[in-house]
């Protein structure tokens, strides 16, 4: 498992999710891989404000990914308080999340 406390301890790792990504569904009818210029704007797009608490790499010895999640919080809640409505001040509630 690799411990990240920070979204840049995640960044090497990135375009070896996406690696893994399209050689685990690349058998799949209908799926399409990802290019390399889509990996690399997905990683720009949203690697830097990722929190990692909510994504877990699994490494093998030679530090090579094997497995990946990325998870995010419940938004049930958030949208429960502010009766389905984000605006004029219902976002505040998704936002403490």
């Amino acid at each position: 498992m690799v411990k990240a406390k920070r979204a840049k301890d995640l960044l090497p790792y990135a375009g070896k999710m996406f690696v893994l990504l399209n050689a685990a569904f690349d058998d799949l009818y209908g799926f399409t891989a990802l290019t390399q210029k889509q990996i690399d704007m997905y990683v720009k797009a949203y690697f830097g404000f990722i929190r990692p608490e909510y994504v877990s790499l699994v490494v093998d010895e030679h530090d090579d990914l094997v497995g990946f999640g990325v998870s995010m919080p419940s938004l049930t809640k958030a949208l429960q308080k502010c009766n389905g409505k984000l605006f004029p001040f219902g976002f505040i509630h998704v936002l403490r999340l």
